[in-house]
């Protein structure tokens, strides 16, 4: 290295900006979607993969015993994984089918009709239906369905249940042509195979008994209201059917969702939760809340990118200032000067029922689905409210987890992720404080401690080398942007599992799809 004659000055330093969560909020609502529906997430739609998966534990010990051996390696594992999950993609891709696929953009490095390789570097493929992302964490006993139980890193073996899925699984693919390139060790295999295969382990139509397995490892009704997750997810799927059977017509997920939050049908109707599901109930309500209050603080958030980045804002005092502007010009103002004013305004909306969350449905200012569709389309620059429209929402989550608690919802779901992570009661104990306080200096508070403070102990506490979570930074200048304008934040709620479960429920057989959406099989 030589070693410099005079001084000089380096390259600037400059990390990649990364990461989704620039408020550390996000872990609250994962911890909620999973107290709500454990042993799943927002991709397991189907019911094949679990019995495909269970299969492939299966049939490698099957082979073991069979070879006599006591001992195998995690690279024989992977190379009968991986080979099984190409047989069982490519087959589908052969027939049209890749919706839903893991791995589905792979495409054959063999000639058209002929034979190709069956590992994943020869197909470009680097997914796996036992990837955290996937179906992996859903099929395993720790915080899963139950099907597999890692026997050695890597390896895994299926579970009483699990074997019960592969082998009657196994029944339908052992009479096929391809059966035996299946079961083997060969490291190729011709279109002809792929095809056969297809027949046995189509992923749109399990068995009548895989979706029984399946059925009896996803729900128990004794275990309803059992603190644990049969328990959880047997209660959150008692309460789905509770609700689509009041409903006179098929319902999509959007409508169950807002129809289990606002605890009411299509038509307004209050429904009575059966005793055993209140509490459950509750928990589904709160994480509604908890989605609305994050949305609204992250899109404030993009608000301040915006006004920094384009406007050239420098400074708290001034963003307060613009904010307290753009709230006292727009519809949710009323001549409100305080945060409190618009809380009893909303209060007084709701006071019918004396119910905000419940009775939002029948008032555009308190339903606080419709608004936070609304600021969904504001973040994305379709609506001028951005700003306001955000602020409202905070307030009326405020207003609403006062009424939570009224309502006997749980304190350790509404202190979930405490001051730190800007719980529910957190948030509403602190506009109590601030409700008397006039807009300018409210939002100049805000600003400070919700959303410059939050953000910069968030991505100091998350700082990785060579990638940084930091969007603004305080210079000598005041505030300076880390982004440039094509890497605005564009918050959007996390998925709620909703999706995947009622998927889950029509493929094996618990709910019925139509086109207008789910009902209960009759």
């Amino acid at each position: 290295m030589k070693i410099a004659d005079e001084p000089f000055f380096v390259t600037p330093y400059k990390d990649q900006p990364g990461g989704v969560d620039f408020l550390g909020l996000r872990q609250v609502n994962l911890d909620l979607m999973y107290q709500f529906l454990p042993g799943i997430n927002n991709v397991t739609q189907y019911v094949r993969p679990y019995s495909v998966m269970c299969w492939v534990a299966w049939a490698f010990h099957q082979n073991m015993m069979q070879r006599g051996e006591d001992e195998t390696t995690r690279e024989e594992y992977v190379r009968f994984r991986e080979r099984v999950e190409l047989l069982f993609g490519w087959g589908h891709q052969l027939e049209g089918t890749s919706r839903g696929m893991v791995g589905s953009t792979s495409k054959s490095p063999g000639p058209a009709g002929g034979r190709a390789p069956l590992d994943f570097d020869a197909w470009g493929r680097n997914v796996s239906w036992l990837d955290a992302v996937n179906y992996g964490p859903s099929l395993k006993v720790d915080n899963g369905l139950g099907f597999l139980i890692q026997a050695k890193p890597g390896i895994f073996a299926a579970t009483t249940k699990g074997v019960e899925l592969a082998e009657v699984l196994d029944a339908r693919l052992r009479d096929l042509d391809g059966y035996g390139v299946l079961r083997g060790q060969t490291a190729t295999a011709p279109e002809t195979v792929a095809r056969s295969l297809k027949q046995g382990w189509d992923i749109e139509k399990p068995s009548a008994r895989e979706r029984k397995l399946f059925q009896n490892a996803l729900f128990d009704e004794t275990a309803i209201g059992s603190p644990n997750p049969l328990g959880h997810r047997s209660s959150a799927i008692s309460l789905i059917r509770f609700v689509l059977e009041r409903h006179k017509m098929p319902v999509s997920a959007s409508q169950l969702r807002q129809s289990l939050g606002q605890g009411s049908t299509d038509k307004g109707k209050l429904l009575a939760i059966p005793a055993p599901l209140v509490t459950h109930h509750h928990l589904w309500v709160a994480l509604q809340v908890r989605q609305v209050q994050r949305l609204a603080m992250e899109a404030f958030f993009s608000w301040i990118e915006k006004e920094v980045l384009f406007e050239g804002v420098r400074d708290s005092l001034a963003l307060a200032k613009k904010a307290a502007v753009s709230f006292s010009e727009s519809e949710f103002s009323d001549g409100s000067t305080t945060p409190g004013h618009v809380i009893a305004k909303l209060n007084r909306i709701a006071k019918s029922t004396k119910r905000l969350l419940w009775n939002g449905a029948s008032e555009d200012s308190i339903d606080m689905f419709a608004l936070s569709a609304r600021l969904q389309q504001a973040i994305y620059g379709s609506d001028e409210g951005l700003c306001p429209l955000s602020v409202h929402l905070l307030l009326l989550v405020s207003a609403i987890t006062d009424e939570l608690k009224e309502a006997g919802v749980a304190k350790d779901v509404l202190d979930l992720g405490g001051a730190p992570r800007v719980s529910l009661s957190h948030w509403a104990n602190y506009i109590d404080r601030q409700k008397e306080k006039i807009f300018p200096h409210f939002f100049l508070n805000f600003i400070e401690t919700y959303m410059l403070s939050q953000h910069f102990g968030t991505a100091t506490r998350r700082y990785q080398t060579g990638k940084q979570r930091l969007r603004l930074t305080i210079e000598e200048n005041g505030l300076t942007p880390m982004i440039s304008q094509n890497e605005l934040w564009f918050p959007s709620p996390a998925p709620d599992r909703i999706e995947t479960m009622l998927a889950l429920l029509a493929d094996c057989g618990m709910l019925e799809l139509t086109e207008d959406g789910y009902t209960v099989a009759t």
